[in-house]
């Protein structure tokens, strides 16, 4: 997602949300999706409270629905932003917040059972190459 410290906004958020809803030819609430974030927010409480309800107002229909929230970050910071989730929003269960992973739009993940009680998961990240140029040939 294109939602950075610099641009942050909760309506911001919600277009960006909403449009990789759209990208993939999904529906929020229905289908089952992780969301990555790259550097999003400061880790102070303000933001991070900002945040985990501009994340609440974005996915109404996945929390309706008790839909899984997988929320991905490339820093340390899944911890803080589920707790923040946790204590800020209505959204208590069927979240799991995970960091430290660097991804692309439209990577595929695989989630392996919980370690430590729950506090790590075994995660393999699959990505789908296509090459677009080919700089060395086979013989």
């Amino acid at each position: 997602m294109n939602i950075r410290k610099e641009n942050f906004s909760s309506k911001k958020l919600r277009e960006e949300v909403n449009q990789a809803f759209k990208r993939f030819d999904m529906q929020e609430g229905k289908d089952l999706i992780a969301l990555y974030f790259k550097d999003p927010i400061h880790r102070n409480n303000f933001y991070l409270s900002d945040f985990a309800k501009a994340i609440e107002k974005a996915l109404p229909n996945s929390i309706a629905n008790k839909k899984m929230i997988l929320l991905i970050f490339d820093q340390d910071m899944g911890g803080s932003v589920g707790i923040a989730l946790r204590r800020e929003t209505s959204l208590q269960n069927n979240l799991i917040c995970m960091d430290e992973l660097e991804l692309e739009e439209g990577d595929w993940i695989d989630i392996g059972a919980p370690l430590y009680s729950g506090q790590a998961f075994p995660v393999t990240v699959k990505s789908l190459v296509f090459n677009k140029k080919k700089n060395s040939s086979c013989l």
